[in-house]
């Protein structure tokens, strides 16, 4: 199932009956999950990137950091950075990446690697009811093929608020989500110029008892369908413009 650009708010739900789960009221805003739920805190301070040997206060240290720190955690990202990372950057634990600033200045997060892989993978996580959530970030692929977030298996759920995604060849989301994932929301966020991939957002719901929800969000000046769907839909909510 695809669906075309301009998309403001709509709900997809699979065939499978899904639990999904409940937002929490995190100091006045709707989150899936709330920087007082998490364990430890790393903030990213450096824009620099080594697979190497990666520098405190960068954000594959951070991420590795997170990692190897059982439960949620949170990575906050200082305002202003231009990330470009060496190579893609794997996600194994619940995290909270969220940037400071507003949309002008909040950091920047791309990839100098050639070949066509996402900035970040969500892959092999094993901690139960573990999530990700994304906030006011910006993704930019400077029109390189690949994609931006992958998610593989292990998660029950994934949250992007006040965030952008541009300039990517294949994707900006993909969902090859295993039975865990329950539940996938998007709200005030944009995605813009992505090329001619099969999808912006993209998802395998087969097999997965998944929740889709798009809120206030705008897919513009896209080649590939704003969001597409490898699975059967019991109905749909929302508004398609």
């Amino acid at each position: 199932m695809g669906i075309a650009a301009g998309l403001i708010g709509m709900s997809l739900v699979p065939t499978a009956s899904y639990a999904a789960l409940s937002a929490k009221d995190c100091d006045g805003v709707q989150r899936l999950v709330c920087s007082g739920d998490a364990v430890e805190s790393y903030r990213v301070d450096k824009s620099t990137d080594s697979m190497a040997a990666p520098e405190v206060g960068s954000l594959r240290w951070a991420i590795e950091q997170a990692n190897s720190s059982p439960g949620l955690d949170e990575i906050v990202i200082d305002a202003e950075l231009e990330i470009q990372l060496e190579e893609m950057i794997m996600i194994s634990d619940g995290l909270i990446l969220r940037g400071e600033g507003d949309t002008e200045t909040r950091a920047t997060i791309g990839s100098q690697e050639v070949d066509p892989y996402p900035v970040l993978e969500v892959y092999d996580v094993s901690a139960p009811n573990a999530v990700v959530q994304v906030e006011n970030l910006t993704f930019d692929g400077h029109g390189r093929d690949g994609g931006g977030i992958l998610v593989a298996d292990g998660l029950v759920g994934f949250g992007m608020y006040e965030a952008s995604m541009r300039a990517f060849g294949e994707f900006a989301l993909d969902f090859q989500p295993d039975d865990t994932l329950e539940q996938i929301m998007i709200e005030n966020s944009e995605f813009t110029n992505i090329g001619e991939g099969t999808g912006v957002v993209q998802a395998m719901t087969e097999d997965s008892s998944l929740s889709l929800e798009v809120r206030n969000s705008r897919f513009v000046d896209n080649e590939a369908t704003a969001i597409r769907l490898d699975g059967e839909l019991s109905g749909t909510d929302g508004a398609v413009p």
